[in-house]
């Protein structure tokens, strides 16, 4: 394995499992709170969107581009199908992300609303097996060059 493909390599592990600790510390700590709090929900929510958007999406960023470059880089078949798999779970999770999770986010910060607070966190449960399923590609992958 080229150094190049190594450093990628070691950043979408990265990127991957942060991420996978980030989103089952939301789907069990995080998101329940939300259903706790009455008074002042609309701000609240704007403070966790301006805090949020200053971690999640920067890192989401990293990571897709990585999984692209991984694959670009990629010179063997399993290798290419595991790469491959990670980039599909990765689209995925940005689909999920724009077409859920921002839209509830968005009613959430205008007005509470206990239909989009169920939308965030139920399908929120997708992300969170996403980024678990990558996870494990990595796992994966590790594992079959490691062998």
């Amino acid at each position: 394995m080229r150094s190049n493909e190594t450093i990628i390599l070691l950043i979408q592990i990265i990127t991957t499992w942060t991420m996978l600790g980030i989103f089952w510390f939301l789907q069990l700590v995080h998101y329940p709170i939300f259903n706790k709090i009455k008074d002042g929900f609309v701000q609240y929510e704007r403070g966790n969107l301006k805090r949020t958007a200053a971690l999640i999406p920067p890192i989401m960023v990293i990571d897709i581009v990585t999984n692209v470059m991984a694959l670009i880089y990629a010179s063997k078949g399993l290798y290419i199908s595991l790469i491959s798999a990670a980039l599909v779970l990765n689209i995925l999770t940005w689909l999920t992300t724009f077409l859920f999770q921002m839209q509830a986010h968005q009613k959430l910060s205008i007005q509470y609303s206990k239909q989009a607070l169920a939308k965030l966190c139920g399908t929120n449960w997708v992300r969170t097996i996403l980024w678990t399923g990558k996870s494990g590609v990595y796992f994966a992958l590790l594992y079959y060059l490691c062998s």
